[in-house]
């Protein structure tokens, strides 16, 4: 072996590939639906275009991520609490904020959409 070079095992610790871990399709399903209510629900809020574009933006990363064997729970659960985040100041949007919190507890995944500022 060549001393020069850092065996294969060495370069992936655990540690490195901690925040990836398989998704079951319920929880998979859980987390589609709490964003097809968001969707919905954000069609009848008052927001602004930019806003709205913003948080459909999320919402399309986290379906993409979600999809692969492997999603990333960091990345994920970073776009799923933003989403909540912005729209937790919507008395209207309280319910699926709620949803997107269970689904995120289900597939344990950390929330901190309430407490983050």
């Amino acid at each position: 072996m060549d001393t020069g070079t850092v065996p294969l095992a060495s370069r992936y610790s655990p540690q490195c590939c901690r925040a990836r871990i398989g998704m079951n399709p319920a929880q998979r399903d859980t987390i589609q639906k709490a964003l097809q209510h968001t969707r919905e629900r954000m069609a009848t809020l008052d927001f602004s275009a930019c806003d709205k574009d913003e948080v459909q933006e999320l919402m399309q990363r986290v379906e993409s991520e979600i999809q692969g064997l492997h999603p990333n729970n960091s990345v994920v659960a970073s776009f799923l609490n933003s989403i909540a985040r912005s729209l937790r100041t919507e008395p209207a949007a309280h319910k699926v904020c709620l949803e997107l919190d269970a689904a995120m507890r289900e597939a344990g995944i950390p929330t901190t959409w309430e407490t983050a500022s």
